[in-house]
């Protein structure tokens, strides 16, 4: 009986919301009243069966009509004659660009659908269903719904044409041609839109980014070291893992990019840009006299780049004069050169933002400033936006609202496209179903707003769990507020560490209640798994409020696991799968671990532990953790001059201002007792923006001799935001093990 009317709850809560749910897509135009009845028949803009843009258009409006209306539309050839009205499809019109689309009626009340070259007649058909009608295609896989029902339709006559020619969401959960072409994405990056369908503006896999060492192979080197950078005086060769760039004022570096690049594009002729872009790596830049007698003449490394795609870029443009040719303003070449050089028509520059930070604000990269010079020279802009902490892909940014303000700030500046990259090797990225939707509809038309693009989403996807999924981004925009409130120029990643508890308790308990309302709809329900999988991960992350929470934080590593099998989780991080699992379960254990054995010695003190150490590979040395008993502790190989251990203060993001010592547990094997006086391992902090070391720790061989832990601390010094603290070797050869237990920042009261 209790099921009986909860079922019935549930069923007249839906009807409430769908009554409640607006479309937001609705043109604010003068509107005309739809009558479907009257609707009979589709007329092609020539022959039957139609191309295969005409056909995939005539199945949409079909399945429309059929799901809705309960009868099917005829397909006719083009002048056909046809009782009451219908859909007429028109040659495409160039003054609509490749992607805009136009609808008008004909005196007799035909709609009467066209647009550009590349998917015009399929962009007015969805703009028809999607904006006048109320359809909607949430997610990948999903069957067309209607929030909003079919009672009073209308349509608007209009055209329009989007600005943003590169509207790519690189993420895994929008890899389908269905749901690309019916959110409007136009992917320049792993786009699944086939040719026949108008493709998409998209590079050729292997000339994407980063492309250097691809147009000029690396095996060159024996033969002509030339070709590559000089760095400290020396020739050197491209390393696959972290790559130099090349020397881009050698001539034959110029004829054999050239050469390369011709014969990619002859390959990929329906590729319509390629990227000759900098390698992934800092300080690579060539330091011969030409290159550096450039960089100073243009004021940048980024003004040796663009002399040098311009050579490449004109040439290119002789054979093939529609091409465009892609570079990218990344890392030390991102700041713009001088007004001495400007990029060349056919040249794009993709500058890489980062919506993990905010601006426009100054902070420390200035990167609304970097990419204003960027626009001072006449650049066509493209953006690279990084949405994700691909150190953690499944952990949750509570950064919509960020994303939402940067790309105000793209829209503002004139971007021609957008790349938002997010998990695109694995389901699982937080919050990225709704994201995905939302900034397909920003980057297809900037007029439509964020909350109202939530609301359209959250009470059409979840409906009778929508307002408590409202309530759930409610309280995230909070914590979202709060974090700028104290942290305003930093990642949100690092948001997770003290939003913690204060939101993952009340979060759990929304869901709990969206669970219950759910209950019997195992769609629904599957759809509030999907939140939640991130909730949990998030909690995980956080680690046990105390020791009595320890049994509960084992219940929610068993669901995480389950949830991760349902939605097919393969990857935690960027990279290669294999190993990945294995890692995050044992840093999840060292959490189990921390709550049980680490304490704080004091309430404000900032304990480093094995779940939050950043292990650096610095040459043949890296640390790992290992199990201890019930515990994990963080080893190294000694006899090694590198080290590998260190904390980022950044991931405590809320730092009272006041004196810290540092208090560090180790312990060494074997260490030398000859060297009892002599200073064997150092723990210290070091502040990267003001370039100095605050008072150290060092242990003698006398201090590490026993084989016992050994707990020592430093003087006090001011703690900043910038600093990492590390463990690193002074003079360890005679060391098997170094192990480190935990380092403490501790108040200096």
């Amino acid at each position: 009986m209790k099921k009986q009317i909860l079922l019935i709850f549930t069923m007249l809560l839906t009807l409430f919301i769908v009554v409640g749910w607006r479309n937001v897509l609705k043109p604010s135009k003068t509107s005309q009243v739809f009558e479907p009845a009257k609707f009979t028949s589709i007329v092609l803009s020539g022959s039957l069966p139609g191309s295969p843009k005409e056909k995939y258009a005539v199945y949409m409006l079909q399945n429309f009509f059929e799901g809705n209306f309960g009868h099917k539309l005829n397909v006719l050839a083009k002048n056909s004659k046809y009782d009451g009205n219908a859909f007429v499809f028109m040659p495409f019109v160039s003054d609509l660009g490749e992607e805009g689309y136009q609808i008008s009626t004909s005196p007799k009340g035909d709609i009467i659908l066209t647009g550009g070259k590349r998917r015009g007649v399929i962009n007015a058909v969805v703009a028809l269903l999607e904006e006048d009608f109320g359809c909607r295609w949430y997610a990948k896989g999903d069957k067309a719904v209607m929030p909003g029902g079919i009672k009073d339709l209308s349509f608007s006559p209009r055209s329009f044409t989007p600005f943003m020619l590169d509207r790519t969401i690189l993420c895994f959960e929008v890899f389908d041609a269905d749901y690309e072409i019916k959110n409007r994405l136009n992917m320049s990056w792993q786009s699944r839109i086939p040719q026949a369908l108008g493709g998409s503006w998209n590079f050729p896999h292997n000339l994407m980014a980063h492309t250097l060492n691809t147009l000029l192979p690396g095996k060159l080197f024996s033969t002509h070291p030339e070709y590559f950078p000089m760095i400290n005086g020396k020739r050197q060769k491209i390393n696959p893992v972290a790559p130099f760039q090349i020397c881009m004022t050698n001539p034959e570096v110029e004829n054999i990019v050239v050469k390369n690049l011709l014969k990619t594009i002859a390959a990929n002729p329906n590729c319509e840009v390629f990227s000759v872009s900098m390698n992934d790596n800092v300080n690579g830049f060539c330091q011969c006299s030409k290159c550096s007698d450039m960089e100073k003449k243009y004021g940048s490394k980024s003004g040796v780049l663009i002399d040098f795609v311009n050579r490449v870029a004109q040439r290119i443009a002789r054979k093939y004069p529609n091409v465009k040719i892609e570079t990218l303003a990344y890392l030390d070449a991102r700041k713009a050169p001088n007004s001495q050089i400007h990029p060349a028509p056919n040249v794009l520059v993709r500058f890489c933002g980062n919506s993990l930070v905010p601006y426009p604000v100054k902070h420390k990269n200035h990167i609304d400033k970097q990419l204003e010079n960027w626009k001072k020279i006449g650049t066509e802009l493209l953006i690279w936006d990084y949405i994700t902490d691909h150190n953690d892909d499944l952990s949750m940014m509570v950064n919509l609202w960020q994303i939402n303000r940067n790309l105000n700030y793209y829209f503002a500046q004139k971007a021609r496209g957008v790349m938002m990259q997010s998990s695109y090797q694995s389901p699982g990225g937080a919050d990225m179903v709704m994201k995905s939707w939302i900034f397909a509809k920003r980057m297809w038309n900037p007029g439509w707003k964020l909350r109202d693009l939530m609301k359209d989403f959250i009470y059409g996807y979840y409906g009778a769990a929508a307002p408590a999924v409202w309530k759930y981004y409610k309280l995230q925009y909070q914590q979202f507020l709060k974090y700028q409130k104290y942290n305003p120029n930093r990642n949100p990643k690092y948001l997770r560490t003290v939003a913690g508890f204060d939101f993952v308790v009340p979060a759990q308990k929304i869901l709990r209640k969206a669970f219950r309302i759910a209950a019997g709809d195992k769609n629904l329900t599957k759809k509030l798994d999907r939140i939640d999988l991130n909730l949990t991960y998030w909690r995980l992350c956080a680690g046990p409020r105390n020791e009595a929470d320890i049994e509960n934080f084992k219940k929610d590593i068993k669901k995480f696991w389950k949830l991760a099998s349902i939605f097919k989780v393969t990857h935690f991080r960027e990279g290669h799968h294999v190993g990945q699992k294995e890692l995050w379960k044992l840093k999840i254990e060292c959490r189990i671990g921390d709550a049980l054995y680490r304490k704080p010695l004091h309430p404000e003190a900032l304990l480093f532990c094995p779940h939050n150490v950043h292990l650096w590979q610095a040459g043949a040395s890296t640390a790992h953790r290992v199990k201890e008993g019930n515990r994990i502790i963080m080893e190294q190989d000694g006899r090694k001059p590198t080290w590998s251990m260190q904390w980022d203060i950044r991931s405590f993001p809320f730092i009272p201002k006041r004196r810290y010592r540092i208090v560090a547990k180790v312990r060494a094997q074997d260490a030398d007792k000859a060297q009892k006086n002599q200073g064997l391992i150092r723990v210290a902090a070091y502040d990267s923006k003001r370039k100095y070391s605050p008072p150290a720790i060092t242990f003698t061989g006398k201090d590490l001799m026993s084989g016992n832990w050994t707990i020592k601390k430093s003087e006090p010094f001011e703690l900043n935001e910038s600093m990492v603290v590390y463990v690193s070797p002074i003079a360890n050869k005679t060391i098997k093990k170094l192990q480190v237990d935990s380092i403490q920042m501790v108040p200096e009261d």
